[in-house]
C-alpha cells in the first residue's frame, strides 16, 4: 500500500504540464469524486505510463477504500490519491480542513450508521502556485450479524463431540476463534466440534475475530448446557441388524450372540457424523421353561451365554422371554439402564 502511495503522490511518470497558467489557489471542481478499488488504482496507474500528454482537466482526486461496508468496532482506511498526477508538482491531502500523513485516511467504527466525509487535494507547482482537487466519500457501520448454534438447540450432549455451527456473514470462517469453558474444542471443515466434559455444567461460549491491527475483538456470546446421554434402548444383532422387540422368527432369534445398546431414535444424536457408542456391561434373560418354571441366567458381558443360547433353542413358536436389566456405559462415563426387551418366537 505504501508503494501505491508514493507511485500515486511522486512517480506518476507523465508528458508535461498544460502551457496555461492558473490563478494561485484556483479550485478545479467536479460533480462527483471516484471511489475505487485497489486492483482499479493499480489498472489506471499502469495506463499512465504510456506517454500521453495530461492536463490539468485531466486529473483527479480518487478515494481507494479498503471496504466501505464495515462491522461495528473495524477500523475504516482509505488513500486519497491523484489519477494522473505532475512528478514536478508537490500533492498534499486534506480531510475536512486538516492534513493526512501521506494522503492515508482511518477512522474507528464504533458507532452505527451511514459516515460522509470530504476534503481536497493540494498541488503546488514550481512557482508555488496552488490547485485543489475536491473529493467526498462515504463508508457505512453495521452492527455484526452472528449466530451460534448447537443441534439440540443450547444443550450439549458430554463425553462425544458436539457439532457447532457459528455464521458470521462477511466474515471468512478461517479469521473465527472460538473458545469454551468446560469443553474442549475442534476446528473442523463445517464449523468447530466441542466436547464437554462434566455433566450439568454452564459451557459459556466466546466468539472473536482479529480486527486490522491483529487484536482479537469478541463478536458473539452464548450459553450451552451439558447434559448426559439419552438412556439407550437395549437390543439384539441379529444378521446384522439390530433387533428391538417384537416377534422375530426363530431362525433369526438363533443368529444373536451380543446384546446391544443403541440410540436410535433421538432426532439430535441422528444428525450426528458419529452417533455415541455404549458399552454393555451386564444383562439379564428371563423366562419360563417347558416345565413351567420361571428362569433367570445373568451375563457379566454382552455375550449371550452359553445357557441362554440352548434356552433359545429349546423354545418353541409363541414363547416368550425378556432381555432385562441391561446395563451399559457411555462416552460419558455414566453408567446407565435400559428398559426390557420383550422376544416373541413366532
Amino acid at each position: 500500500m505504501k508503494a501505491t502511495i508514493i507511485l500515486a503522490f511522486h512517480l506518476f511518470a507523465i508528458s508535461a504540464i498544460a502551457q496555461n497558467e492558473l490563478p494561485k489557489s484556483q479550485s478545479c471542481e467536479r460533480e462527483e469524486t471516484a471511489v475505487v478499488s485497489e486492483e482499479e488504482m493499480k489498472d489506471k496507474t499502469e495506463n499512465l505510463t504510456e506517454g500521453y500528454k495530461i492536463g490539468h482537466e485531466e486529473r483527479q482526486a480518487i478515494v481507494v477504500a479498503q471496504k466501505t461496508s464495515l462491522n461495528r468496532g473495524d477500523k475504516y482506511q482509505a488513500d486519497i490519491t491523484m489519477l494522473s498526477a505532475d512528478t514536478n508538482c508537490i500533492y498534499k491531502a486534506y480531510v475536512n480542513g486538516k492534513e493526512i500523513e501521506n494522503g492515508h485516511y482511518s477512522a474507528l467504527c464504533n458507532i452505527i450508521g451511514t459516515f460522509k466525509y470530504k476534503g481536497y487535494i493540494q498541488e503546488t507547482d514550481k512557482k508555488g502556485e496552488t490547485r485543489d482537487y475536491p473529493f467526498s466519500a462515504q463508508y457505512q457501520v453495521i452492527e455484526p450479524t452472528v449466530f451460534v448454534k448447537a443441534i439440540n438447540k443450547n444443550l450439549l450432549f458430554t463425553g462425544i463431540d458436539n457439532p457447532i455451527i457459528i455464521q458470521a456473514p462477511g466474515i471468512n470462517s478461517s479469521d473465527i476463534s472460538v473458545t469454551m469453558s468446560n469443553a474442549r474444542i475442534t476446528r473442523t471443515a463445517n464449523g468447530f466440534m466441542v466436547k464437554p466434559v462434566k455433566i450439568g455444567c454452564e459451557c459459556h461460549c466466546t466468539v472473536s475475530i482479529k480486527d486490522d491491527e491483529g487484536k482479537h475483538k469478541i463478536i458473539a456470546k452464548e450459553t450451552f448446557i451439558s447434559i448426559s446421554l439419552p438412556c439407550p434402548d437395549a437390543c439384539l444383532k441379529v444378521n446384522d441388524r439390530y433387533f428391538f422387540g417384537g416377534k422375530i422368527d426363530k431362525e433369526d432369534i438363533e443368529t444373536a450372540k451380543k446384546v446391544s445398546a443403541e440410540t436410535y431414535d433421538n432426532i439430535y444424536l441422528n444428525l450426528m457424523d458419529k452417533k455415541p457408542e455404549y458399552i454393555v456391561k451386564e444383562f439379564d434373560m428371563k423366562f419360563v421353561d417347558e416345565n413351567g418354571v420361571f428362569v433367570v441366567y445373568h451375563s457379566n458381558t454382552d455375550d449371550l451365554t452359553d445357557q441362554m443360547t440352548e434356552a433359545i433353542k429349546k423354545m418353541d413358536a409363541g414363547s416368550t422371554f425378556y432381555i432385562s436389566n441391561v446395563i451399559s456405559k457411555g462416552r460419558d462415563n455414566l453408567t446407565q439402564k435400559s428398559k426390557p426387551m420383550e422376544i416373541i418366537i413366532k
